[in-house]
């Protein structure tokens, strides 16, 4: 391509609106932007191009390109110094550079729409990109002491009592902190989390996507929060200092550690209560305040872990959400589904998600539902699915429970060079064209989910393999 504009800021006069860039749309009342290309302005037009180019060019109303903004990129050798300066020399009399915020005619707005357009009459390529990925790491708050593992699974119980288990030839386990790594953590310490967020900055990783567990019924506790102390040490500290967003994790505690119920013991229940909304989301409020939280548009972006549990609770809990949204000063909510294996196994009949406003690729629950290739680890086309019309990809690390379930058979390797052929494929997809989800989030299962083995931090096996 000679031309490249961000998604939705590339458009002639014929453009229908609902194809750019929402926060263009508002200048442009009609079906199509004919406003931005006016008499006056294609007067101009005509002027710059007739003085770098043999043929007088009469026809701009059918070639005309603007790029909202003027931010764009081309190929210097195909503008030519020479045609820049010639061009500019024939529009610099009526019009200059402005110094500040306006309206029309200013020269930036005549080049807006003199570069592209100059290069579409001379048959040259000229394209949209969408965002670059946005890389989200599912994040595990664990990897301390809190009551409920001192409860359920014996006192100063934590993942790492599993892990340390296991065989360290076979099994990952964390590398060392005298080799760059984090060592056996616990994640109360702000110095680790710190640590973390180093490492996520330099490998390319825009934020994280912490787990969130709040519970309703008779098992719950009376402040309904969960494996909460990470999260708030964040909020308190500051660290990691980059951009987060919540899935809450609404399934029960049982002791099968999948949240079903095979064993017949819930260890904590989760009723939904309608009396708990309005505290939950107040709850919810203070990390949606947070200036480091994640909003599309102005509206925070949530996640849940498992609609199919809620049933018909779903559709108006989140109405009175958005309604307290809106009372808190919020432009709404952003929800979107965690999509996996989950959605086809409720016992509360297929998922209602039309109250949702996407859903993403969760690798290892898409695994066990579709018939995708092992060599397969990140997604390259959206799923069949009619009621999820937005979909943000995704990849896994791998999935090996057997730090939890010794005898787990369904064990998913994903080896270094696998990993990263997976991405390029991923990451070259979005790049294309007949791509258009905004914001370009990608999430990845997972940063430190280390009793699944599905982890970019550094471990004994891989060292830094993944996160480079």
């Amino acid at each position: 391509f000679d031309d490249v504009a961000a998604s939705g800021t590339l458009f002639g006069p014929f453009t229908p609106v609902d194809r750019l860039y929402k926060g263009m749309r508002k200048y442009f009342p009609g079906e199509v932007p004919k406003e931005a290309f006016d008499d006056k302005m294609m007067a101009l037009m005509k002027k710059a191009l007739n003085a770098v180019y043999i043929t007088k060019y009469d026809h701009l109303k059918n070639f005309g390109l603007c790029v909202g903004g003027s931010i764009f990129w081309a190929r210097p050798e195909e503008l030519g110094i020479e045609v820049m300066l010639a061009g500019n020399s024939a529009i610099e009399g009526p019009i200059a550079w402005s110094t500040g915020s306006t309206e029309k005619l200013a020269l930036e707005h005549a080049m807006e729409r003199w570069i592209p357009t100059w290069l579409l009459v001379r048959g040259r390529r000229v394209a949209e990109i969408p965002p670059a990925p946005k890389v989200m790491c599912l994040y595990f708050p664990q990897y301390h002491q809190f009551e409920e593992n001192d409860r359920f699974w014996g006192t100063g119980f934590t993942e790492w009592t599993l892990l340390r288990e296991t065989d360290p030839l076979e099994i990952k386990h964390p590398l060392d902190s005298s080799k760059g790594g984090l060592g056996w953590y616990d994640l109360e310490n702000v110095h680790v989390r710190q640590k973390q967020e180093q490492l996520a900055k330099a490998h390319g990783v825009h934020g994280f996507v912490y787990y969130h567990y709040w519970f309703s019924g008779p098992q719950a506790p009376k402040h309904h929060k969960v494996m909460y102390k990470v999260l708030e040490a964040m909020l308190a500290d500051g660290k990691p200092d980059m951009p987060f967003m919540l899935s809450w994790a609404n399934e029960p505690w049982t002791r099968t550690w999948t949240g079903g119920n095979s064993s017949g013991e819930i260890m904590l229940s989760q009723t939904y209560d309608q009396k708990d909304w309005e505290e939950h989301f107040q709850y919810l409020c203070r990390f949606f305040d947070h200036p480091n939280y994640i909003r599309h548009e102005g509206a925070p972006v949530l996640a849940l872990y498992r609609i199919e549990l809620m049933g018909k609770i779903l559709g108006p809990m989140l109405t009175v959400w958005r309604q307290l949204a809106v009372q808190h000063g919020l432009s709404g909510l952003h929800v979107i589904n965690t999509l996996g294996n989950f959605v086809f196994t409720g016992t509360n009949g297929p998922a209602d998600t039309s109250g949702l406003d996407g859903a993403f690729h969760f690798w290892p629950g898409i695994r066990a539902s579709w018939p995708i290739p092992r060599s397969e680890c990140a997604s390259s086309e959206d799923f069949p699915l009619p009621n999820e019309t937005t979909q943000y990809w995704g990849s896994y690390a791998g999935f090996d429970r057997r730090p939890r379930a010794p005898n787990e058979t369904a064990l998913f390797k994903v080896g270094v060079n696998s990993f990263a052929r997976g991405l390029k494929k991923s990451f070259t997809k979005m790049a294309q064209e007949s791509r258009s989800v905004v914001p370009n989030f990608f999430f990845h299962n997972a940063w430190n989910e280390w009793n699944e083995q599905a982890v970019l931090e550094p471990d004994t096996l891989n060292g830094f393999g993944k996160l480079d």
